[in-house]
């Protein structure tokens, strides 16, 4: 009876310390889902093997270029690139060869889909995408009616997304059809500082999803978009617009050009003014090579593509110098600090501070953007919208 008893309770405790392990298991489980440490662990891991595979294919690439000056091959460079990786037993879905340029990333099978006949895939056309509706922990949005900051900013539903372009990671870009109805304001030192950063990160909270992490709008994407080619400028002593062929800063425009010092120095945060670099431009969007009419036009500055102009931050800053001759009234020398807005039809530039101490302040809306992930490709069109899978 002794035996039995000792080997019921041996079994009673082994049944507990299952159940134990189990829970702990559970638990362990939950703390690592709530962490996300599992999917950041996943998402490092893609990222490596994208890296080795584009390692894999550009070296590729190499020998087909060596291979068709010395023997004439007639295949393709994609051809002969992802039927060796395949024979090498890598998966060649989001990877595709242009020119002799390897992309490795979602934007490969978006590339696929262009130039395929009639109903082949163009800038500006609809793609699905649906982020899960949040509410931003951080951020408000502005009443222009009553001033003040309100609510705050929510992943707006009615929102729908088109296909911009490829970013230099080799992702496919998707734009929102249309501002955010809530309007983000920026005030000062703060605003030109800050600015940026929070458009970017507001868009993040709200429009990630797990095909894809979201930013806002830059003055870069409308750039590429119109293959805008803006040129520099600052303002000199002999009242001259006087273009910059790239970035310089106040101190190597004084030196280069004969220019007078600031005679206001305060900056935003309290560096060298003769340190900040001169990138102020503004531009009429019709004068772009991807002007008035056109899918890229529409795009940047239509809200979905009809005729409705729209307004809204976009996160870039910039800066303007105005130097001073010594003599004319209203004409001390300082630098201005914007951030950068799109206007209508015109990329633009918000005032936000000044050298001279003077700051300002205003509303616009948002617009996010959002890098599909590298293992999401694009499926099949149903009616104007573009599946993913």
């Amino acid at each position: 009876m002794k035996v039995k008893q000792s080997n019921g309770i041996s079994l009673i405790v082994l049944v507990i310390t299952i159940i134990v392990m189990i829970i702990l298991a559970g638990a362990i489980i939950l703390a690592l889902n709530s962490s996300n440490i599992v999917g950041r662990a996943e998402e490092a891991k893609r990222l490596s093997d994208d890296a080795n595979k584009r390692q894999a294919a550009e070296v590729l690439l190499g020998e087909y270029m060596l291979e068709k000056e010395l023997n004439n091959i007639t295949e393709s460079a994609e051809e002969y690139v992802i039927t060796n990786l395949i024979n090498q037993g890598i998966n060649t879905d989001n990877l595709a060869v242009v020119g002799n340029k390897v992309i490795v990333g979602s934007g490969a099978s978006f590339i696929k889909k262009q130039g395929e006949g009639e109903n082949d895939l163009k800038i500006g056309d609809y793609v699905e995408y649906t982020p899960e509706i949040k509410t931003s922990t951080k951020y408000k949005m502005f009443d222009d009616y009553n001033w003040e900051e309100t609510t705050a900013f929510v992943t707006e539903a009615g929102i729908k997304w088109r296909y911009m372009g490829i970013d230099a990671s080799g992702n496919a870009l998707l734009v929102a059809d249309r501002t955010t109805t809530g309007k983000l304001y920026l005030e000062g030192a703060s605003g030109y500082l800050q600015g940026p950063t929070k458009l970017n990160d507001l868009c993040k909270e709200l429009y990630s999803s797990a095909k894809g992490e979201a930013r806002s709008i830059n003055v870069e994407d409308v750039n590429k978009t119109l293959e805008a080619k803006p040129k520099l400028y600052f303002y000199n002593s002999n009242y001259d617009y006087v273009e910059i062929p790239s970035p310089k800063t106040i101190g190597q425009i004084r030196t280069e050009y004969s220019q007078p010092a600031l005679t206001y120095t305060e900056t935003p945060d309290g560096k060298d003014i003769n340190n900040y670099l001169v990138n102020y431009y503004w531009y009429q969007g019709t004068t772009t090579p991807k002007g008035s009419g056109t899918p890229e036009y529409k795009l940047m500055f239509k809200e979905g593509n009809v005729t409705t102009d729209m307004y809204y931050w976009l996160a870039s800053s910039c800066v303007y110098a105005y130097f001073d001759d010594g003599y004319a009234y209203f004409d001390d020398g300082y630098a201005y600090f914007y951030v950068r807005c799109v206007n209508g039809g015109y990329v633009d530039t918000y005032y936000m501070f000044g050298s001279n101490g003077y700051s300002n302040n205003d509303y616009y809306a948002v617009r996010p953007v959002v890098s599909l992930k590298s293992n999401v490709q694009i499926g099949e069109k149903i009616g104007e919208v573009w599946k993913l899978k």
